[in-house]
Order: C-alpha cells, then structure tokens, then sequence
C-alpha cells in the first residue's frame, strides 16, 4: 500500500508521495536502530534505483530577524 498525501493540500503533492513512497521502501528494508547516515545512503540508493533527481544536503540560506542562520 502506498502513502498518499491529502487531497486538501496539492502543492508538491506528487513529489511528496513519491518521497514518502521511497522513504518507507528504505525503512521497511533496514528498520530502526541505524545511524542516520546509513539512511541517508539507502534513501540515495533508493531514489536512484527510481530514477528520482534530488541534491542531497542542498545548502540555502535561512533568514531569522534579517540575519542569515545558516
């Protein structure tokens, strides 16, 4: 059964329930109890092998107050 997103809220939604869908491919393969990085690279591996584009760690400015955070 694949996660879908709520019909009320469609901005990204396509993108998002092809996340989700990947994310929980990667959970029910390994579990918990892991490091967060080994999910990171199995969530790489698994949008890959789907053929999803994405930037892993995409650095942008955040601003709080005027100031940038990060």
């Amino acid at each position: 059964m694949d996660y879908q997103i709520r019909q009320d809220n469609p901005h990204y939604k396509n993108e998002t329930n092809l996340i989700i869908n990947a994310a929980i491919e990667v959970h029910k393969a390994l579990g918990c109890g892991f490091f967060e990085i080994v999910y990171k690279d199995a969530l790489c591996i698994e949008l890959e092998s789907r053929g999803y584009y994405y930037e892993r760690e995409k650095q942008y400015p955040v601003y709080y107050k005027d100031f940038v955070a990060t």
